[in-house]
């Protein structure tokens, strides 16, 4: 009885693993731009991504080929002040994020930092940053804060986000881009070439847990 039991636990974990199907979603903002662009989604059909929003900041309409917007805080952190996106995987599903990059953008009065986080914690930590490829424009400072280095109004790439954190799970996830330390409140910023990658998983029917020898 042992050794059906091991076959059937093997098939089944085989089926959960072929279940998974890569997925990227990508907002270029190339389209308007505008705040009701709902992004590309290709690979994984299993979940539904919804477009950005602002909550606290000021959307800027009419910004060419980015998400831009205004009212930054000039001092730390704002928790009431992000732009937002969520992604839901489909019933039946679970999701999994392997990476987000972000190409930032400030005006010469704009942000010098960004953070972001996630509902996986209720917002409570910046997740995991990297700048990669390197970008001498760009650092990483305490806590997974991407920074400006310099005083400069240029679209920069490099901005990687590697949560640990969102894995399997079977709820939307909701990513927030927390901008601040702006050198004014009329200053912009800007979120551009967003892509997410990840993974949808479909979830076992059921489970074997009654087979006795």
């Amino acid at each position: 009885m042992k050794k059906i039991f091991t076959l059937l636990s093997i098939v089944a974990i085989s089926f959960y693993v072929q279940g998974q199907t890569n997925f990227t979603a990508t907002y270029d903002f190339a389209e308007s731009p505008t705040d009701t662009e709902l992004g590309a989604l290709t690979g994984s059909t299993n979940l539904t991504i919804s477009k950005f929003s602002t909550v606290g900041a000021t959307y800027v309409s009419g910004t060419a080929n980015r998400y831009a917007n205004s009212d930054a805080p000039t001092g730390t952190l704002d928790t009431g002040n992000y732009v937002q996106v969520t992604l839901t995987p489909s019933t039946g599903y679970t999701l999994t994020i392997n990476s987000l990059t972000v190409r930032v953008q400030r005006s010469g009065t704009g942000p010098r930092d960004m953070a972001v986080r996630s509902s996986a914690d209720n917002y409570t930590e910046n997740l995991p940053a990297t700048i990669n490829p390197v970008n001498t424009e760009l650092s990483i400072i305490p806590t997974n804060v991407i920074h400006y280095v310099n005083d400069i109004s240029t679209g920069q790439n490099g901005a990687t986000i590697k949560p640990t954190n969102i894995t399997d799970v079977s709820s939307p996830v909701t990513f927030r881009f927390y901008f601040f330390t702006s050198e004014s409140t009329s200053g912009t910023f800007s979120v551009d070439d967003v892509v997410i990658n990840g993974t949808t998983k479909s979830i076992p029917l059921g489970t074997i847990d009654n087979i006795k020898e």
